[in-house]
């Protein structure tokens, strides 16, 4: 149980990585990085040969901070998005969370409500595919993952809508049913 219970709270190696991100810019040894392990988002197609000053990863700076030998073997600690956020923008970046999960909470019941009337449609599946790999942006793979692995999914996302609407439910209930009572 104690075990199970402990797990829950992310004391793990997780938690000891991510409280140590943070530490670093407590006490000085790093600086802030002004928001530029989001900015990779927008330098996905963009090999690193190309532009030399290409945002890194979260994961990758605090690896190579913490296990310099072990980042250049390929090792990588992750942190999670507490830990990115206020590496970015201090405490100021902990206050992006309460509207972002407002938001996505919203996208969420949205998508939600959509499935209960049968709309299958790209928002809703767009949001039911964030929400479902939600866990590996908190984690700390990086936004730039994030979004990497939803437009590899966007062509499939489209293929799955195509096949839902060529397969119409049939309403295999006899009449007597379709009345207000059974819908309510």
């Amino acid at each position: 149980f104690k075990d199970g219970a402990v797990t829950n709270f992310e004391v793990n190696a997780v938690y000891g990585n991510s409280a140590n991100a943070v530490n670093y810019v407590v006490t000085g040894q790093e600086g802030y990085l002004y928001g530029s392990t989001f900015m990779k988002v927008f330098f996905l197609p963009l090999p690193r040969d190309f532009i030399i000053s290409k945002p890194e990863a979260m994961i990758d700076i605090y690896t190579r901070k913490a296990e310099i030998g072990l980042y250049r073997s390929g090792v990588s600690y992750p942190t999670i998005l507490y830990s990115e956020l206020y590496w970015n923008f201090w405490l100021l970046g902990l206050l992006i969370l309460y509207p972002l999960y407002f938001w996505f909470n919203r996208c969420y019941f949205r998508a939600f409500c959509n499935l209960k009337l049968g709309v299958v449609n790209f928002f809703t599946i767009s949001v039911i595919f964030f929400y479902l790999i939600f866990i590996q942006f908190v984690r700390g793979s990086g936004l730039h993952l994030w979004i990497l692995y939803y437009l590899v999914t966007v062509p499939f996302i489209f293929l799955l809508i195509k096949i839902n609407a060529s397969n119409k439910p049939i309403n295999i209930y006899p009449q007597r049913f379709e009345d207000e009572y059974h819908y309510k």
